[in-house]
């Protein structure tokens, strides 16, 4: 499946772990808190993150391709599942 969210918190983190995941993809330009990585860590969930500046990438046209081009190619990678798509405020952005 594929899930999405604002970022985790505390709160939810036992939620999530009863979802199997395997990947969680952040696709905000804002780090996640420590608590949430080192909760995906300790649960073995690979997190990608897609949404911080990119070195070289002056165009933000671009970036946004290059994001929107990665997040797709986990969404269709079915070894990827179950994926969790979040951003900080997890609204139409991820949606």
């Amino acid at each position: 499946g594929i899930f999405r969210s604002s970022f985790p918190v505390m709160d939810n983190f036992a939620f999530i772990q009863t979802l199997g995941l395997r990947t969680a993809v952040n696709l905000s330009q804002e780090q996640l808190v420590r608590s949430a990585r080192s909760f995906f860590s300790t649960a073995g969930i690979r997190l990608v993150e897609l949404g911080g500046s990119r070195q070289g990438d002056s165009s933000r046209a671009h970036m946004q391709y290059d994001m929107l081009k990665e997040a797709l190619e986990i969404a269709l990678d079915a070894s990827a599942y179950p994926v969790f798509f979040m951003s900080s405020s997890g609204n139409h952005g991820v949606g």
